[in-house]
Formats: C-alpha cells, structure tokens, sequence
C-alpha cells in the first residue's frame, strides 16, 4: 500500500497498534525517516530523508522555482492543466510559468479554477485571462489526460516545505507567540483538536515525538515540529492524495501524468537547508519568500499580508473515496487495508 485515501477510517479505531488513531490527518502519516510511528505497513514512493540530507543545496528559493517551471515547459504533453485555487501555491506557481515559459508555450496551458479561485486573489484574475485559456476545475479532467495527451500540475507539497497549516490552530489557541514557543508545551494541545481524547493525545504524542532525532537541526519550537512533521510524515499522502476521487480515471494509467509543481529533491533540499526563511513571528508571515515573489511579480501588496486558506475542501466536497491504493494503483477495499495494520 503507497497510501490510504478513505475519507472515513473509523474501521481503523479498534484495529491500530497502541499511540496510533485513526483520526484524521493524524491516520494519514507515512514516514520517510528511519523511524516509523505509522501504525499500517506502507510501501516508500517518495525520496527517503537521509538521503536527501546526504548533499546540501545552496539555491535560493526562485532558482528552484525557475529550474521546476522549465522542467514542466519540457514535458512531452501537448496540453498542461494548471489546478488553480488563488491561493499562494497555485499562484507561484503560475507565476512561475508566466515568467519563464517560451510565449509559445503558453498555448499549452489551461488554467483550472472556479469562483472560489477568482475571490481569493481577484487582483490576479485579469492577468490570467489575458494571457491563458481559463476552465472550470468542477470536470473529470482526469480522463482528459489520457485522451489529450495532457499533464496536469497542482500546487501541493508547499505547505509540507515551509511548516503546516496545524500552526493556524495554534495560533488560534494561543496566539502568535506559540510559533516559537517549545513545541512539547503547545503540540499536544492542538493535536487534542483531532483525537478529541486526552489519553489518546498523550499516546500518538508520545509515539511521534522521536521523529526529532532525524532532524539536521534541533527541533524546539512549534513551528519547528510541525515542518518536520509535515515534510517527513505527510508528502507521499500529499502526492498521492488525488487518487482519493473514485472518479478518477484510470489511474494506474494518469496517476504518472500528475506533477506537483513543489514535489522535487531541490525544493525540499532549501526547505532543509533554509529553515529561518519560512515564517517570521505571526501567522500572516507564513510563506513569506512566496509572497516576496508573488508580489514582486503582480505588486499587490495586500498579498504579502494573504494568510493560507485552505482549496481542498471546496473540489472535495461532494466526492466519493477510494479507500488506498497499492504501488500499481489499484484500488483496495476496506479489508485489504486491514491486512496491512501493523501488530
């Protein structure tokens, strides 16, 4: 199994070994260290953390950015798919194609989106229309990869880069100061929210903690964990997360044409190696060096003051689950799952 997708893992709750809960996104864990508190038995479909700590990376965060938007410009498909929220993500990355794609290429791209998408950054709707084709994101797209010779990119894996949107909640609870305060005073708190039990809280906490052992640096603060959470524990759900839709098409044949445009070794190389660039002291911070390069690209500069909103929920709505997936893309049921509960 290469990921668990169900939206409902209640199944799961007498079944996990002690420390783990099926609550979600705390169920959604895969590890990539040495060390693996993930209750299920998954199958690694994404680069191990040691070795991406075995060389270090001197880019700046645009380098990245530059070098990923030509390598999307050189894929073979005749038609790229951007999916759009307007939030931070999508946006660079759209940037991104606008400020380093040949014009010709420009031509392949269609911009997914909806109203949602147009109410969230409204300042940056013009420039999009002007320049590329514009097409609601509530369609089975997925089969038009395969008919189209089409790619599609998504924005994922910039919140596993730069800390997690679990911070919002401590702020929420605590204020601005639980960023940097000591995660073990704050973290268990929050996760509280999810497993709605003490007991359980204190357990799951207990069995995720050591995951700071592997970190290049000293984890402490509240941010600190919740990167190091969501880059080591979270990125092949987040990869793989798409295949949720039971409509999607023929994945073992158009799971491969989907690229994050933030899934690659270089980004997550700076996310290491730049850990002072990722939020400063209040939550509107978060994901400063993108809005550096959004504003420096559009100067709205009510966008530097954007706070991250979450896009998923609004295509997910009225979805309907697969429960996991094996390493060739099929489809499991609820007890092949079962079959992959560690003792």
């Amino acid at each position: 199994m290469i990921v668990l997708t169900t939206r409902s893992p209640f199944f799961l709750k007498e079944r996990l070994p002690k420390g783990c809960t099926h609550r979600p996104p705390l169920i959604r864990i895969i590890s990539r260290l040495n060390y693996k508190p993930e209750g299920l038995k998954f199958e690694l479909a994404s680069e191990k953390i040691s070795d991406l700590l075995l060389t270090s990376s001197h880019k700046s965060f645009e380098e990245c950015c530059y070098e990923r938007a030509l390598e999307i410009e050189r894929l073979p498909y005749d038609k790229i798919f951007l999916s759009y929220s307007g939030g931070i993500d999508s946006t660079l990355s759209l940037i991104s194609f606008f400020k380093y794609w040949k014009p010709e290429s420009l031509s392949r791209l269609t911009v997914l989106m909806n109203l949602s998408s147009i109410e969230e950054n409204p300042h940056f709707f013009k420039q999009i229309i002007e320049r590329v084709r514009v097409e609601s994101i509530f369609q089975n797209y997925s089969q038009r990869l395969a008919t189209e010779n089409a790619g599609l990119v998504t924005g994922e894996h910039g919140d596993q880069l730069f800390g997690s949107d679990i911070i919002a909640r401590a702020v929420a609870m605590y204020g601005d100061s639980a960023i940097h305060a000591p995660f073990e005073k704050i973290v268990p708190s929050v996760l509280s929210k999810f497993t709605e039990d003490p007991e359980v809280t204190a357990d799951f906490f207990a069995r995720l903690r050591p995951i700071v052992e592997e970190s290049p640096f000293p984890i402490k603060t509240v941010h600190d964990f919740l990167w190091w959470y969501n880059l080591t524990m979270k990125w092949q759900y987040v990869k793989y997360r798409f295949l949720a839709n039971k409509a999607w098409y023929k994945p073992e044949t158009t799971a491969s044409r989907v690229h994050h445009f933030f899934d690659t070794v270089e980004f997550q190389k700076w996310s290491m190696c730049n850990h002072d660039k990722k939020i400063k002291g209040t939550w509107e911070s978060y994901k400063f060096p993108m809005k550096d390069l959004i504003f420096e690209y559009n100067k709205d500069s009510e966008y530097l003051r954007k706070k991250k909103v979450p896009s998923l929920p609004l295509t997910q709505m009225f979805m309907e689950y697969n429960d996991a997936f094996d390493r060739n893309f099929v489809s499991l049921t609820k007890e092949q799952v079962l079959s992959h509960v560690l003792e």
